[in-house]
């Protein structure tokens, strides 16, 4: 077993689907799902949970360090996974919150709507203690060919992901994580977040997304 680097791991998502046909068999699987199921999960569960549990696989860990030390959204007590990335400590956001510009109604004396129940659920959390890797992961499936709706998907994935940090925290909580990992799968065939990367500076890639920020961004082209 090795040390882990979080730039291995970044890498071995950015290339892993290369060349291997995702989209249709997402497309086939959402759309035979009872109720249907929404691409961007079906994605997680049956592609990309495999895929990170494969590399820690690959790193020498045992299968039961891997179920217990990751945890991926609707795979929890699946065969070769544990538990649930899910938190219900109290917080004061969900993560469509943090989208918004203005305050959620329930917190207002005018609002009938009572407060959110507290849940932080992110797409994927990886536990050091088992697998050197401190980090939790938001995922984004995009269908869309506009390079500006890719734009806007990753500044929303991206305050997704600082939520996700502050809503997993304390000192004494063995859930805190250190670093947070926005995954952008493209499926749109268009090659959209490609030119939405165009788009923006590339110095918000080389400077901000990072080490110094804790917020990891990986690119991921789906076919």
């Amino acid at each position: 077993m090795t040390t882990v680097p979080i730039k291995g791991f970044k890498d071995f998502l950015e290339t892993r689907f290369q060349n291997v046909p995702v989209v249709e068999p997402v497309n086939e699987l959402a759309r035979i799902g009872k109720p249907s199921t929404e691409r961007e999960n079906v994605f997680i569960r049956e592609f990309l949970g495999p895929a990170i549990r494969e590399f820690f696989r690959g790193h020498g860990f045992t299968a039961e360090q891997v179920k217990e030390g990751l945890s991926v959204e609707g795979l929890a007590n699946s065969p070769g996974f544990g538990r649930t990335p899910a938190r219900k400590a109290k917080h004061l956001f969900t993560k469509e919150n943090v989208t918004h510009s203005t305050p959620p109604k329930a917190w207002l004396r005018t609002s009938d709507e009572r407060l959110t129940q507290c849940q932080a659920c992110p797409d994927f959390a990886i536990r050091n203690s088992l697998l050197e890797l401190s980090l939790l992961g938001e995922v984004k499936y995009l269908t869309s060919t506009s390079p500006r709706a890719a734009v806007r998907e990753l500044y929303n994935a991206s305050r997704q992901a600082v939520f996700y940090l502050g809503a997993f925290r304390g000192a004494s909580d063995p859930t805190t994580y250190d670093s947070a990992m926005v995954i952008l799968a493209d499926a749109s065939r268009k090659e959209a977040l490609t030119e939405g990367r165009a788009l923006l500076k590339e110095q918000l890639f080389s400077d901000r997304y990072g080490p110094e920020t804790g917020i990891y961004f990986v690119h991921i082209t789906l076919v």
